[in-house]
């Protein structure tokens, strides 16, 4: 059975986590079928928590109370992943292989490059719509290539300090070429940390994206 209050236009059954074990904190004066939700939900000790709810006992909002329903995925789940894309033509137009990693609202991710997806998962599981407005991201980037001519490496990080999830932008690393003949390979380390807003480092991932940029005139 729901709980018939609402937050966030989600039933408070799918905002907090139902109660197992723990201390359990004073009585709110919300009720369930007679219950006091401290009996419905599990206690929050720390780290994440949803948005505000709009419900407050003592003047203190029910997400400081109870804990989330979901969690973080800890490691997030590309922990130690390596993806490659490649991209070569003809023709004289400079040559662009990027790799892009996006981290949605509503707790899931993606891996693209030019030619579409590469991978998919969760940060946040269950999935829930809204879920980003109370975690921040950062990520750090380290280049291994060596340049060499007619080579650059490009590295666009909307987050290299802490920055809400929230319309965040994607992470974009890419080799270019704008040589004649050949090729460069251009290797990158990303660490992605996510904390709740203000919080402590809640979980962590690395992975290692490979572009290479060619030209082949004979294409």
């Amino acid at each position: 059975m729901t709980s018939n209050r609402r937050s966030l236009h989600e039933d408070l059954d799918l905002i907090f986590a139902p109660y197992t074990t723990g201390v359990k904190p004073p009585a709110t004066g919300y009720r369930v079928l007679g219950v006091d939700l401290i009996h419905r939900y599990a206690p929050r000790y720390s780290g994440e928590m949803v948005p505000a709810t709009g419900y407050k006992y003592a003047g203190v909002d029910l997400n400081e109370i109870f804990a989330p329903y979901g969690a973080l995925v800890s490691p997030l789940d590309f922990d130690g992943a390596h993806y490659d894309t490649e991209v070569e033509v003809g023709g004289s137009a400079d040559i662009y292989a990027p790799i892009w990693f996006q981290l949605f609202e509503n707790g899931t991710y993606e891996f693209t490059d030019t030619y579409g997806l590469l991978a998919s998962g969760n940060w946040f599981a269950p999935p829930r719509d809204g879920i980003s407005d109370g975690f921040e991201v950062r990520f750090t980037v380290t280049r291994h290539a060596a340049p060499g001519p007619g080579t650059l490496a490009g590295i666009t990080n909307p987050a290299t300090d802490w920055t809400p999830i929230s319309g965040i932008d994607p992470l974009e690393v890419l080799a270019h070429w704008f040589g004649a003949d050949g090729d460069t390979l251009q290797r990158f380390t990303v660490v992605v940390d996510i904390r709740p807003t203000g919080g402590a480092i809640g979980t962590t991932g690395t992975f290692v994206a490979s572009c290479t940029a060619a030209r082949d005139t004979g294409l």
